[in-house]
């Protein structure tokens, strides 16, 4: 409730209540405020406007916290939202020209390179020969296991986490492929069955594969193994595992030859 003040529209002895004057907003043009005196609230002057009940004075309550005479909206907001939807929403795809002109045939996908070999046989550095000279694409495990896991990866993590980038390499590689280019796959295939099913999924998806052998006697696989550690122990070798000696001899028991229906190419005809 508002104080008692006197109204000098009614006359001097009449009485009306008067809310107090909140200055919220600032005062436009034609508003002043005058004093209200000793005790007395300040009050707000607006020009060409009568208190309520009638009147000839020229002082009110601000217009801004009357109800009938709240601030209007931008009748331009809802229009300009609009717009900025329209402007900015999800076109469709449309593909370049330049594609255009230059499709990717289906009928001339890219070749998959499958090297084939024990640790220490030269299988990276075949893989690294055949992406400078053919432009293929690399798939190297031991790349990122190392990333992933470090050097030295216990058994509990590197065997899941191989399996995981397998898994998501062979969608990568096979849509790549599909596309015209070619892939190497940098994986060793020391099981037969492994063999089997990426012939399998080559013909499946129409894909010409190449399969290569590369092999050395034992002692010398383990010779470039233990120089490799070096490297690795060093810091020199970052897309390389570091293998225990007992490892390597536990693998090689589990290496499985190509037989001899299995067409392959030698490394002295790798790169074209």
């Amino acid at each position: 409730m508002g104080r008692l003040h006197p109204c000098p529209a009614a006359g001097p002895l009449a009485q009306r209540r008067v809310r107090p004057a909140v200055h919220r907003f600032p005062l436009g043009p034609g508003r002043r405020v005058r004093p209200g005196g000793a005790g007395l609230p300040d009050r707000v002057l607006v020009r060409g406007r009568q208190p309520e009940g009638g009147g000839g004075g020229t002082h009110r309550a601000h217009p801004l916290a009357v109800p009938g005479n709240r601030r209007r909206r931008r009748p331009v907001v809802a229009g300009r939202v609009a717009a900025d939807r329209q402007r900015h929403r999800l076109l469709p795809v449309r593909p370049h020209p330049a594609a255009a002109e230059h499709p990717v045939s289906p009928a001339h996908p890219g070749t998959v390179h499958a090297l084939h070999g024990f640790l220490g046989s030269g299988k990276t550095t075949l893989a690294r020969q055949l992406e400078a000279e053919c432009g293929a694409l690399r798939f190297t495990p031991d790349e990122w296991t190392h990333a992933l896991l470090g050097a030295s990866p216990p058994e509990a993590l590197y065997r899941p986490a191989l399996q995981a980038l397998l898994s998501l390499f062979e969608v990568q590689w096979t849509r790549a492929a599909e596309q015209g280019v070619d892939v190497i796959l940098d994986y060793g295939f020391w099981r037969r069955a492994d063999r089997d099913a990426l012939r399998a999924r080559c013909a499946q998806h129409g894909l010409p594969l190449r399969l290569y052998d590369l092999s050395a006697p034992p002692d010398v696989l383990w010779a470039r193994v233990s120089d490799r550690n070096a490297r690795v122990q060093a810091g020199r070798a970052p897309e390389s595992v570091w293998i225990h000696e007992h490892d390597f001899h536990r693998f090689h028991a589990l290496f499985e030859p190509l037989g001899e229906d299995e067409p392959h190419v030698s490394p002295a005809r790798a790169v074209r």
